[in-house]
């Protein structure tokens, strides 16, 4: 079944489960009722990059301030229901008012929303919200479930439309930096605890800086998501040897690498080797670091990510 109708079926059936339908069927006649949707942003990589219990932190402080706001004369919430990391509300407006009233309503909550988890500063990166509306068209004649149906429905497609449409802009902004290899490498010295000298340096592969790939896990994370993975490694290995200038010709040059990329179909063994030959390095002053997320169990197909 397609994600969004399954959010719009689940989160319905949810709404007849709460007799959220008999609370819109006691105002709908004397006034203007609407839906807003909201949506946590990478709710499930947070949980994936943070673990469930903290997701479930997350979650339980998005559900209490919901619950403050409800009791808020200003935004006329008459009910809410919160199916995971998806939330509904049920606004009340004054008979009449209209969508931009209601989209008026979304952004204060919204604001709200995000000043508050600012305010918590429990979190380890900034939270964000997709935001969709829809106002229930009383004048229709239709049952009232197939009115919240059809609010639902729209609420979450306006909310799915903003996330496609940002999803597409980091794709092409993701491409961009790969075709026009716009990554910087960065060293971190690494000193030795025995005579407190240079060892070596670690480099750090980060996006431009206004980007917002700019940060290291955004990078990774994001190309293995959408499959690019060896091809950032590629960029990021071959940026780090370039540019590396080693005053000591003992001083080692380490380099992070995901050991899931010789799964990749693009994965061609040789090209590492050729970037040191053409900076005039030796592969015994490189040292790769398996990044701390991943395991090795085929320890022979590994060896082809030093060749």
């Amino acid at each position: 079944m397609d994600d969004q109708l399954a959010s719009v079926l689940l989160l319905t059936d949810s709404l007849n489960r709460e007799n959220i339908v008999d609370k819109a069927a006691h105002f709908i006649s004397q006034y203007s009722l609407g839906l807003i949707y909201l949506d946590i942003k990478n709710c499930s990589q947070m949980e994936q990059k943070y673990g469930k219990e903290a997701c479930q932190k997350l979650l339980a402080a998005v559900k209490q301030i919901m619950t403050n706001l409800e009791n808020e004369e200003p935004f006329g919430i008459c009910a809410h229901r919160m199916f995971g990391d998806d939330l509904l509300v049920l606004i009340r407006m004054e008979s009449g008012a209209g969508e931009a009233h209601l989209r008026c309503l979304a952004h204060d909550i919204y604001q709200r929303f995000k000043a508050s988890m600012a305010h918590q500063a429990k979190w380890a990166e900034p939270v964000d919200f997709y935001v969709g509306v829809s106002l229930l068209d009383s004048g229709a004649e239709k049952a009232l479930e197939h009115l919240l149906y059809e609010a639902v429905k729209k609420a979450v497609s306006e909310a799915k439309k903003a996330t496609n449409a940002e999803q597409q802009k980091l794709q092409t902004e993701f491409c961009h930096i790969l075709a026009g290899q716009h990554l910087t490498a960065h060293y971190q010295p690494i000193v030795s605890l025995l005579d407190k000298k240079i060892y070596g340096y670690e480099a750090l592969a980060r996006g431009p800086q206004t980007s917002y790939f700019a940060t290291p896990h955004r990078l990774w994370e994001f190309a293995e998501k959408e499959n690019q993975l060896y091809a950032l490694e590629k960029l990021a290995r071959q940026k780090a040897i370039e540019g590396f200038s080693a005053s000591d010709p003992n001083w080692k040059l380490f380099i992070n690498l995901n050991a899931n990329v010789i799964h990749d179909p693009q994965f061609t063994p040789g090209q590492t080797l050729a970037f040191l030959k053409k900076r005039g390095l030796t592969p015994q002053q490189v040292v790769f670091e398996i990044t701390e997320r991943q395991s090795i169990d085929d320890y022979a197909s590994c060896e082809l990510l030093t060749t």
